[in-house]
C-alpha cells in the first residue's frame, strides 16, 4: 500500500511538470490532490472540519460526531445504501452539492458540511432534526413531522449528540 502511496504522488508530481511544461496552468495550491491525500497517513482532516464548519456555520463537534458515527474516520467507507466517504453522502446529494469524487476527504468533508448547513436552516436550527434528515433524509422527517420512528435514524441521532457532549 505504502508503494502504490509513493507511486500516487510521483504520477501527480509528473503530471504537474508535464502540464507545466505545456504552458497550461498547474493546480492552484488550494486545490486538493485527493488520489494523493487518502494514502498518506495522518494527512490532517481538522483544518477542513474547522474551514468548512466555519465557513457554513455549523459546530465543528457536531461535524467530528457525524464523521465518527457515520464512517469512522475511513475515508474510503461506502454503506450498502451507496453513501460514500467520510461523510456517508449518497450519490445524488453528492452530485448536488458539487462532489466530483465522494472519497477524497476534503471534497466530501466540505459537502457534508454544507449539507448540515442546509438541514440546520432548513429545520430552524433543531439539531436533532437536523441529524434526523441527515440520517433518514428530508422526506422522512418532514413526513412523520419530527425524527422519523426508525430505530435506526432514533439510535444515530443518540449517538451523535452524545459525542458532541463529550
Amino acid at each position: 500500500m505504502a508503494n502504490f502511496c509513493k507511486l500516487i504522488i510521483v504520477i501527480i508530481v509528473l503530471i504537474i511538470a508535464v502540464t507545466k511544461g505545456r504552458g497550461e496552468k498547474s493546480p492552484k495550491p488550494s486545490q486538493s490532490h485527493c488520489e494523493a491525500d487518502i494514502c498518506i497517513k495522518g494527512v490532517n482532516k481538522n483544518h477542513w472540519v474547522t474551514e468548512y464548519a466555519k465557513e457554513y456555520e455549523v459546530d465543528p463537534r457536531l461535524v467530528y460526531a457525524v464523521i465518527s458515527v457515520e464512517s469512522s474516520w475511513n475515508p474510503k467507507a461506502k454503506s450498502p445504501a451507496g453513501a460514500r466517504g467520510l461523510m456517508q453522502l449518497m450519490p445524488a446529494t453528492a452530485r448536488g452539492l458539487g462532489v466530483t469524487d465522494p472519497y477524497c476527504p476534503e471534497q466530501n468533508i466540505k459537502a457534508g458540511i454544507r449539507y448540515l448547513s442546509q438541514l440546520k436552516k432548513r429545520y430552524s436550527g433543531d439539531t436533532r432534526l437536523t441529524l434526523a434528515a441527515y440520517n433518514a433524509g428530508m422526506g422522512n422527517v418532514d413526513k412523520y413531522g419530527g425524527v422519523p420512528p426508525f430505530k435506526e435514524t432514533r439510535d444515530y441521532v443518540k449517538k451523535v449528540l452524545a459525542l458532541t457532549t463529550e
